[in-house]
């Protein structure tokens, strides 16, 4: 097996044990962590946004349009695709440890920024939605994991190989 092969059979297999313990709705500690994430974000958006904009779980971005903050618009997504990686990859655990926390506040903070910017879209024109959410909003998540991800493999030594 390839260097390669064994990079994606961790990466995947991390993918998998991240999703099923700290995604899917499949344990109490799973829901905790994905609530507390999304109130998190909710009470961000109202600092930003103001009360009078967000309500329970919904921002009213246009007199017209509502977004609702679910689940999946929570950051942790991108998060643990990021965290798969660097837990797949040959670092040390110091390393991993660093950039998982900082790869958590900087994905959390672009996520808000994300939201913001699709909220700020909205308001002009409801019809911005999908390509500001689906398009552009994901894009910056896309690259941030990325870019996160090229930092970690860049500013840290490897301790063995795949």
């Amino acid at each position: 097996m390839t260097q390669s092969q064994r990079f994606l059979l961790h990466y995947l297999s991390w993918v998998a044990v991240l999703f099923l313990l700290f995604y899917l709705d499949t344990n109490s500690l799973s829901h905790w962590i994905n609530e507390t994430q999304r109130q998190w974000l909710l009470d961000a958006l109202r600092f930003f946004l103001g009360e009078d904009r967000v309500r329970g779980l919904d921002i009213l971005a246009h007199p017209h349009f509502r977004i609702i903050i679910t689940r999946a618009c929570n950051g942790l997504i991108p998060y643990y695709l990021y965290l798969a990686a660097i837990l797949a990859y040959p670092r040390s655990w110091k390393a991993r440890l660093t950039w998982a926390v900082l790869g958590y506040g900087v994905i959390s903070a672009v996520n808000l920024l994300r939201l913001l910017m699709v909220t700020a879209l909205v308001a002009k024109n409801p019809s911005n939605f999908h390509w500001a959410h689906d398009l552009l909003g994901n894009a910056l998540l896309m690259v941030t994991g990325l870019g996160l991800f090229y930092g970690f493999l860049r500013r840290s030594r490897p301790t063995r190989s795949i």
